[in-house]
């Protein structure tokens, strides 16, 4: 479904001047917004827009559809995205590479409050949530989680620790030994 929106032009409002926008309609589970997948303080900071275009809302509605509230209704812990999408002008501000599955809508990175990224992980391949990529990160590089779920093709289902001495290393939530 197509809504429209209008939009008053900057500079133009005085002259009653108004511009009609079409906005693709991805709806996301009740608690979610467009504000919190596609948030950059980077962005704000630089001044460059963050919004994302029409494919790239589908693929974060795809995410939080089939992976991010499934999880948070599983752990019954609020889900709180540290970054979503990202324009290809904030991810090269932020020197990130130009493939990152950010750009595309298709990766979040997050936390669950009340639970290590370790435990989220483990959570995530016990309920069998898809993905494409699944990486969680020791404190001393970010405490967070990273998922991706390609729009198309294969999920690879890659799981991956990315360690304090740096790096990423293939490894099961179980299989880390910390110390």
């Amino acid at each position: 479904m197509t809504r429209f929106f209008p939009l008053v032009l900057a500079g133009a409002a005085s002259l009653g001047l108004v511009a009609v926008l079409a906005a693709d309609d991805h709806p996301l589970p009740p608690g979610w917004s467009w504000e919190q997948l596609m948030h950059s303080a980077a962005a704000r900071q630089r001044g460059l827009s963050n919004d994302a275009p029409p494919e790239a809302r589908q693929n974060l509605a795809r995410l939080v559809t089939t992976v991010l509230d499934p999880l948070q209704r599983a752990l019954a812990k609020p889900v709180v995205v540290t970054s979503g999408y990202r324009s290809p002008v904030v991810n090269s501000a932020l020197g990130r590479e130009p493939t990152s599955l950010h750009v595309t809508g298709e990766a979040v990175d997050f936390f669950v409050r009340g639970a290590s990224p370790e435990e989220v992980a483990a959570a995530v391949l016990r309920l069998r949530l898809p993905f494409h990529e699944l990486i969680w990160y020791a404190p001393g590089r970010g405490n967070h989680v990273h998922v991706a779920l390609r729009a198309a093709g294969d999920q690879a289902r890659r799981v991956r620790y990315a360690p304090e001495r740096g790096g990423l290393v293939a490894a099961l939530p179980s299989e880390v030994r910390h110390g």
